[in-house]
């Protein structure tokens, strides 16, 4: 299923209610917000906010810093874990924003303490 074509993936998640005159194909521009710990959509022609496609602390999301949609379409975090120990990578449904589980453990071994998502790697900062 195509994101940008197809809204109806976003029907009943908080914060997209599209108008009817909506243009299919559509890009998004997705933000983390450390502020309230979320990640944040916005319209990126109009700068129109759209919603909140992942949360408050959704997975225990506590200073979300790199994004990336991973191959399956699944929207990767890089969670800083801020005033904590270690970071860690999360996972969320790019189609519904819903935690599907910790990619890389703040316990691991060697785990950095602000993790980032580099787009080389098509994974995290350790290119696991």
């Amino acid at each position: 299923m195509n994101r940008k074509k197809d809204k109806s993936i976003y029907k009943g998640v908080p914060g997209f209610d599209f108008p009817q005159s909506s243009t299919a194909g559509q890009d998004f521009l997705y933000i983390g917000d450390g502020s309230d710990n979320t990640v944040k959509t916005f319209d990126p022609e109009t700068g129109e906010f759209l919603g909140s496609f992942v949360v408050p602390r959704s997975g225990g999301l506590n200073g979300p810093r790199g994004l990336l949609f991973d191959h399956g379409a699944d929207l990767l975090v890089a969670n800083q874990n801020v005033r904590r120990n270690n970071g860690n990578i999360l996972k969320y449904s790019g189609q519904s924003g819903r935690f599907l589980g910790e990619l890389v453990s703040s316990k691991e071994k060697d785990t950095p303490h602000s993790p980032r998502v580099e787009s080389s790697c098509r994974t995290t900062t350790s290119c696991l």
